[in-house]
């Protein structure tokens, strides 16, 4: 019994690199080659659907200045809390 994605193709191509956009691009390449040759079957690959990537952006400068800002506002706040106990 096999489960999950098999390797037991006759022919088998394989593309590494950091862009994915060049890979999708090159796996379909490849495949439309592979699906050229009039004895070729079940031609796939193992990608699956683009999904969109979420980058935050973080200014540092704005970052620290917040953080400078949220540490006075909060150590006046424990400062009054300790003087009222």
């Amino acid at each position: 019994m096999l489960i999950g994605p098999g390797r037991d193709s006759k022919l088998e191509a394989c593309f590494h690199g950091p862009d994915p956009q060049v890979l999708r691009t090159l796996s379909e390449q490849a495949k439309a080659l592979m699906r050229a040759d009039p004895g070729s079957k079940e031609v796939r690959d193992d990608w699956r659907e683009p999904v969109k990537v979420l980058r935050p952006l973080f200014n540092e400068e704005t970052g620290r200045q917040s953080f400078r800002r949220l540490w006075r506002q909060k150590k006046h706040e424990w400062q009054r809390s300790i003087v009222n106990c």
